[in-house]
């Protein structure tokens, strides 16, 4: 399959290029970390660094005057200029040591970084591979083979579940984009996002004014302290599935609207009658 119009195989690394490249959130950046050949490459790194060490720790035990002159900046410099002096052959293994030693650092924060990406979302894997299905599954369908090797490089703006859930389960159709030619269409975070925030504002005024409402008009001691303890247990549980609130914040946010709530409950003034 071509278009016509540009010549390009509907099924080539540009249309898929054309593809990611209309997502209008960036979502559909995914590549593979190639994670088996990046581990091997650092093993290997490191295997020649360690031949390196032990081939340097021989060296230096083989002459008692080298491991001297090592101790003195003078008698190192001056004697590593002649080619015959075992001082020679140490600085040049030391030359060698230093740039391997200098890319085998550079790849370990490289890779560092890598490992830090997170991993795409379901949703738009699926969108991906149907892709790949409407085109054939040409030979680029593999990169989806190992979903654990596959890293996105935009960063989510959200990561609560309820945005996360909201995401995966949109009923409705996403927009269609003009740059490209096919029926693929894509969904626009920012109406998630708008929806999530509706959502999460009105659950914060419903507990707050709930449980002022309920406090207020209750006037049994024992039933207002059940009350607070279900309204707490409420907010906590908002906190974990409506926000991305950490651990901590969860706790200090939970135990200061108790307190509230405890000190509410306390003053009669506010009883009814």
């Amino acid at each position: 399959m071509e278009d016509i119009e540009l010549g390009i195989p509907q099924d080539s690394y540009p249309a898929l290029a054309d593809w990611i490249a209309a997502d209008p959130d960036n979502e559909a950046l995914i590549f593979r970390k190639f994670d088996r050949l990046s581990t091997r490459k650092l093993l290997q790194m490191q295997n020649e660094l360690c031949v390196l060490e032990a081939t340097l720790n021989q060296l230096e035990l083989k002459d008692s005057r080298l491991r001297r002159s090592s101790q003195h900046w003078g008698p190192l410099t001056s004697e590593a200029q002649d080619e015959q002096n075992l001082e020679w052959e140490r600085a040049q293994l030391t030359a060698e040591i230093q740039r391997k030693l200098t890319e085998y650092h550079q790849a370990l924060i490289l890779q560092s970084q890598i490992a830090s990406l997170r991993k795409p979302p379901r949703q738009v894997i699926k969108r991906l591979r149907g892709w790949f299905m409407n085109r054939g599954k040409d030979s680029g369908y593999s990169i989806l083979d190992d979903e654990l090797d596959l890293i996105t490089l935009k960063s989510p703006s959200d990561s609560d579940m309820l945005f996360r859930f909201i995401k995966n389960y949109w009923p409705l159709e996403g927009t269609k984009e003009s740059r490209i030619r096919d029926n693929a269409r894509y969904l626009r975070l920012r109406h998630v996002e708008r929806i999530v925030a509706f959502i999460s504002t009105f659950a914060a005024a419903a507990e707050t004014t709930g449980a002022i409402y309920g406090l207020y008009f209750e006037t049994d001691q024992s039933s207002r302290l059940a009350m607070v303890g279900i309204f707490t247990l409420v907010f906590g549980l908002s906190l974990r599935f409506l926000t991305n609130a950490r651990r901590v914040e969860i706790f200090v946010a939970t135990a200061a609207y108790g307190a509230v709530l405890v000190v509410f409950v306390s003053k009669n003034l506010l009883q009814p009658g």
